[in-house]
């Protein structure tokens, strides 16, 4: 369950008692070693948050006087400390687009007992990705990430015109790392039932129809444009386009290796999301990040290296907690966490290949890409490459990537 000795603190809360009671026999039934309560009334539930918080509350949406989303930013804006789950039967558009804000999950009624404690389980081992309870409480109270003010515009422009392109909509939020983030979250979700990951933004925007992308609820709720006044001494464009080609380099490299079309989707996935930490560091702490990019650039020490002397956390450990808690696939989580440091993966698994593809693009586009020659380097962990079975591989990547670079440069 968790490798703390004290119980997990999980409230449950439906104005429908037969519910309830429904989800006191499915939890007995499954044996969990959690200390549950169950609540019919979000006033209620809001009083035994505040006597003692849960580590996790699992809310219906359609509640009498307050309901289920408005209950959970509540709990969001009071208890940062406590994840949130919808379980719901009501999956309309905006009923359920109503409560991106507010849940990290989503929980389709009726749902088995087994569903309710594999989600519940999942969300206790995600609080032990990120150790440092005060940035944790953070993130558990975002939403969003920042989008590039720009991609933003040009989306809503092409959303207004009068024949707008679902394709064009696509192509435009698969250029920016949060928006590709939170549309793939919210399309994954189980409110929309799909049996298979979706892994492009553009296959995304598709699934989710011209109806949904359009909403203003969508905007309202998914989406928020980067306060670009936070971000001074950042450049916020050459992280997007950092991401974006590592997630190239690593499609570059798995095509070259004949590894298929899905290892070739999960891994630009991956790597297309690997550095969203930073900007939720930034986004959120932006003078401490400004002292923290100059102690980087002055002293020649690697970003990672200053964030974990200031914040006790890296941005790696931030952006895997945060897919963690939406539910993301593990691939990502584990690439997430490890892309600077993919020793700490044990085992030779699928997953870690993901992880060794995307720690090799990051690393390869940071050197074939110089920005600043002063800046530390971002060096291959060959004792991972030798673990792996890949040593012999990295100067053959090395040249492909290289070549793949020149091509899109022009040189």
């Amino acid at each position: 369950m968790t490798n703390q000795e004290e119980k997990l603190r999980v409230l449950f809360v439906d104005d429908e008692q037969f519910v309830l009671d429904s989800l006191r026999r499915l939890m007995m039934a499954e044996g969990v070693n959690w200390h549950t309560d169950f609540c019919n009334s979000a006033s209620q539930a809001l009083q035994m948050c505040r006597e003692a918080p849960y580590d996790v509350v699992v809310s219906d949406l359609r509640m009498p006087y307050m309901d289920g989303a408005r209950f959970l930013c509540e709990v969001k804006k009071n208890w940062p400390q406590s994840m949130r789950v919808v379980c719901s039967g009501h999956v309309e558009s905006s009923s359920m687009l109503a409560s991106v804000k507010a849940a990290h999950r989503y929980l389709v009624k009726p749902c088995k007992g087994s569903d309710v404690k594999e989600v519940i389980e999942d969300l206790a081992r995600v609080k032990f990705l990120l150790k440092k309870e005060s940035v944790r409480k953070l993130i558990n109270r975002m939403d969003h990430i920042p989008v590039l003010p720009d991609v933003y515009l040009r989306v809503m422009e092409e959303i207004r015109t009068d024949d707008p392109s679902l394709k064009r909509i696509g192509g435009l939020i698969a250029q920016d790392v949060g928006m590709s983030a939170s549309i793939l979250r919210l399309v994954n979700s189980p409110f929309f039932g799909l049996s298979n990951e979706v892994r492009q933004p553009e296959q995304a925007v598709t699934l989710l129809g011209l109806d949904t992308i359009r909403s203003s609820l969508l905007f309202t709720h998914l989406f928020q444009k980067l306060d670009t006044s936070c971000c001074l001494g950042f450049n916020v464009s050459a992280l997007w386009t950092h991401c974006l080609e590592t997630a190239q380099l690593a499609r570059c490299i798995t095509d070259h290796e004949g590894m298929g079309q899905e290892m070739e989707e999960q891994c630009f996935a991956a790597a297309m999301l690997h550095d969203m930490g930073k900007l939720i560091l930034l986004s959120n702490f932006p003078e401490d990040y400004s002292a923290i990019l100059k102690k980087s650039r002055e002293d020649n020490i690697a970003i990672h290296d200053c964030e974990l002397e200031h914040f006790g956390v890296a941005h790696c450990e931030v952006g895997a907690y945060l897919l963690g808690l939406w539910g993301m696939p593990d691939y990502q989580i584990r690439a997430l966490a490890c892309h600077h440091h993919p020793c700490q993966e044990q085992e030779c698994t699928k997953d870690a290949l993901i992880l060794c593809i995307v720690h090799v693009a990051n690393a390869l586009d940071h050197e074939l890409r110089v920005i600043n020659p002063g800046y530390a380097p971002h060096p291959v962990d060959t004792e991972y490459l030798a673990q792996m079975g890949y040593t012999d591989r990295y100067d053959e990547w090395k040249k492909i990537c290289s070549e793949r670079l020149m091509e899109v440069s022009g040189g």
